[in-house]
């Protein structure tokens, strides 16, 4: 049984406030940059210093939030019984996310230019979930389940 943690509801609201505007800040505040305008280099000094550490903090806000029961309409969402299912292939997607997302931008030619969040999410990010999740399905086929299959005789484990 875990542990409870009384977030105070100001409290709950402000980190929430906080966390999504530090992650929104923290993709948008590049947009001139990635489009081809320099950034200043004080700018781009305190982008590279705080940016990760803002967006695992908000992260961490948010995980922290949702596990102790304080995340509302996003701890319903992600509890869903549907996501289930695709908690066998999740780490087969992180092995192989990368290799389609060298893939899929690597198809691009010339420069990749931010247009709007539509655009980048049908063009880009779209088709890598897809594509990840695809083959992630046969890799967790082959792999995951195929070694365990196997290992369970060799250790003495029963199969299920």
């Amino acid at each position: 049984m875990k542990e409870s943690l009384k977030i105070p509801f100001f409290l709950n609201i402000l980190g929430w406030i906080l966390s999504l505007l530090v992650m929104v800040v923290d993709v948008i505040v590049i947009r001139d940059w990635v489009s081809g305008k320099p950034m200043d280099l004080f700018f781009r000094a305190v982008y590279s210093a705080f940016s990760k550490i803002g967006w695992g903090v908000s992260l961490s806000f948010i995980v922290i939030s949702c596990f102790y029961g304080h995340g509302g309409i996003i701890n319903r969402f992600m509890s869903w019984p549907y996501w289930s299912p695709l908690g066998k292939i999740t780490y087969s997607t992180y092995l192989i996310h990368l290799m389609i997302i060298v893939y899929v931008v690597g198809g691009f030619e010339g420069r990749f230019v931010f247009v709007s969040i539509w655009n980048t999410f049908i063009y880009i990010n779209l088709p890598i979930i897809v594509l990840s999740l695809f083959f992630a399905f046969f890799w967790s086929a082959i792999f995951e389940i195929g070694v365990g299959r196997i290992e369970d005789p060799l250790l003495g484990r029963r199969s299920t």
